[in-house]
């Protein structure tokens, strides 16, 4: 198993909620600093969704994928 599968999962449930704390504890006078990190925190989720998808084995879909 390498490094990426052992934490991958988690970090795409973590990150959003992790996101979401940081734009609550950012004042509401610092509108573009709320855009921004909200923007960066929405597209590292996407990065390592797309980093799921791409180690995905489509081939055996229906099994459980460990390694």
């Amino acid at each position: 198993m390498n490094g990426f599968e052992d934490w991958a999962l988690t970090l795409l449930v973590f990150l959003p909620l992790v996101g979401a704390a940081v734009v609550v504890a950012i004042p509401r006078s610092e509108e573009g600093l709320i855009k921004i990190a909200a923007l960066g925190f929405s597209l590292a989720t996407l990065a390592v969704a797309i980093g799921v998808i791409a180690d995905f084995n489509f081939d055996a879909g229906g099994d459980i994928q460990i390694s």
